[in-house]
């Protein structure tokens, strides 16, 4: 019987010093392969004219007098005469250096940067790209084809030059395709050249307007139409602004300056671009909520936070501004807070530098502004196209708020000797949203606690707002609105004396608990200016 050959092979020496150097030598390949695939060159005999940042994937830049794309990273120089494109489902912008001119790059566009002496311009090759100029004192022009566009500065313009195909590679610029050129903000000049040494009489295209260029007419043929509607933002988005500290500055006064009665106006604006998507839009009947934090410098009886619309003239996306904190209680010096509200916007917002989150407050003298520590503005698109159905209030419904400790401020409502202390608050604070109070509606209110100091009087207030009017809706003739017939006590009720009234109102015309309806308290203790201050108070409403 024969045996079976055991042929296993063993590898000697060499065998393993081939088999290791070869390795070796592939993992080498590898890396040098790795490395040139994911290099960019530096020139180190001509200094950059820009620089180019990432917001996601992939961007490339090819020298002028080179064939080879170059794939960056983030924060790369730029030379004269570069190339730069992104890739698809890639966005990017670059700076010219220390001009204030930023253009972003979103996927599947190319430009070509140059600069001469003071002259900032570049080729618009195709895609879709946003200047900005901001306070630029360089001139920047967009050449396209046969056309140049002049972008004077504080402009915002969108340029598009949308491929027939999806080589967006190519380096050929195709002028038979048109350029959309769409003014955000600011003002561009167009001019076409015309023949070998002649151009068109120049096109002024202010914001709010766009121009079509087609190959096949001349400009002068050319039409400038109202700005399109951006794509709107996404449902669901979320994003956040915060700031160490920012400081709130003097904008004007409010109320009736004539007969010296003054309101002074201290605001921050809060750019709503940095907040949801830029070149974006919100709808009219989106649901936008909007929540705040921070720690203030002083005590302020109310924050009032605005959206407005990105028009020339600002102008307010919704009836009325919102009211922050909640409940009344005010923004309290050194005392963190964080309050957020909800609103429905009735104007399309197109979120460019002019759309704004105005976020103010009121206050009877000049004073210094407060300034906000640790400020946070965050902004939810809730809901593109609102249906939420107002439902009328059932009867029964009772709520009560408490306070265990409230501090109210002076407010000044005619000469500084004239003042009261009021209790502001949005109805949402007191009752469910979306609750409709028809006319005819009753509510009976309760109130009861003790203040540091005696009292003369107190009446409530129901407002509705939505309108963009202020109605006081317990008057049967709102052009004759006599207040003294809401006040709930007569007589004189001393320092530190437990209180309690009652009353009902009735609601003359509609009112609905949206951001829209308010709510306000009033007291009068006399020529004592320092703020009046409630331990346990109760406010008790009650629909009958």
């Amino acid at each position: 019987m024969m045996k079976k050959k055991n042929t296993a092979y063993r590898l000697n020496k060499i065998d393993y010093f081939i088999f290791i150097f070869f390795s070796l030598a592939s993992l080498f390949m590898f890396y040098v392969f790795y490395k040139d695939m994911n290099s960019f060159t530096v020139k180190l005999s001509e200094e950059p004219v820009a620089k180019i940042y990432f917001r996601k994937n992939t961007a490339q830049r090819k020298f002028i007098d080179n064939d080879i794309w170059e794939v960056l990273t983030d924060s790369s120089d730029v030379y004269d005469g570069d190339r730069i494109r992104t890739a698809r489902n890639s966005e990017a912008y670059t700076e010219f250096l220390d001009t204030g001119i930023k253009i972003e790059l979103h996927e599947k566009s190319m430009i070509q940067i140059f600069k001469s002496n003071d002259k900032r311009s570049i080729n618009f090759i195709g895609g879709e790209i946003f200047v900005e100029t901001a306070s630029a004192e360089h001139e920047l022009v967009i050449n396209s084809g046969k056309t140049s566009v002049s972008v004077s500065k504080d402009s915002q313009v969108k340029f598009a030059l949308p491929e027939n195909n999806d080589n967006w590679t190519s380096d050929e610029q195709k002028e038979e395709r048109n350029v959309t050129v769409e003014v955000l903000s600011g003002r561009v000049e167009v001019v076409e050249q015309t023949s070998k040494n002649d151009v068109s009489e120049p096109v002024v295209i202010s914001a709010g307007k766009l121009l079509e260029l087609d190959a096949d007419k001349p400009l002068a043929a050319e039409k400038i139409m109202p700005s399109r509607p951006t794509e709107p933002v996404k449902e669901g988005i979320e994003k956040t602004v915060s700031n160490k500290s920012i400081g709130f500055n003097h904008s004007g006064w409010w109320r009736n300056p004539e007969n010296g009665e003054y309101d002074y106006n201290y605001a921050v604006n809060i750019c709503s671009a940095d907040v949801t998507e830029k070149y974006r839009m919100i709808p009219s009947g989106a649901v936008v909520q909007i929540e705040l934090s921070g720690i203030s410098s002083k005590n302020v009886k109310e924050l009032f936070v605005q959206l407005s619309t990105g028009e020339e003239e600002w102008t307010r996306a919704h009836p009325w501004f919102s009211v922050i904190p909640g409940r009344g209680e005010g923004v309290r010096k050194n005392v963190p807070f964080k309050s957020k509200k909800t609103f429905v916007l009735d104007r399309d917002v197109v979120n460019t530098s002019n759309s704004v989150i105005n976020i103010g407050y009121m206050h009877s003298v000049l004073d210094e502004p407060l300034v906000m520590t640790d400020f946070v503005v965050k902004l939810k698109v809730i809901s593109l196209n609102s249906t939420v159905q107002i439902k009328e209030i059932p009867k029964g419904y009772t709520k009560t708020l408490e306070y265990k400790n409230l501090v109210i401020n002076k407010n000044v409502w005619g000469n500084e000797n004239e003042y009261n202390f009021p209790l502001y608050m949005d109805m949402t604070d007191i009752f469910d949203e979306n609750h409709l109070f028809p006319a005819g509606t009753k509510i009976k209110f309760t109130v009861s606690g003790k203040s540091d100091t005696g009292i003369n009087w107190m009446h409530p207030d129901f407002i509705n707002m939505c309108a963009g009017e202020w109605d006081d809706v317990v008057f049967k003739n709102p052009d004759n609105k006599d207040y003294w017939s809401l006040r709930m006590c007569d007589d004189y009720i001393p320092e530190n004396t437990y209180f309690s009234y009652s009353n009902v109102y009735e609601f003359y015309r509609p009112i609905d608990s949206s951001s829209y309806g308010r709510f306000e308290m009033f007291f009068d203790k006399g020529n004592t200016p320092s703020p009046l201050i409630f331990e346990d108070l109760k406010l008790t409403f009650e629909v009958m």
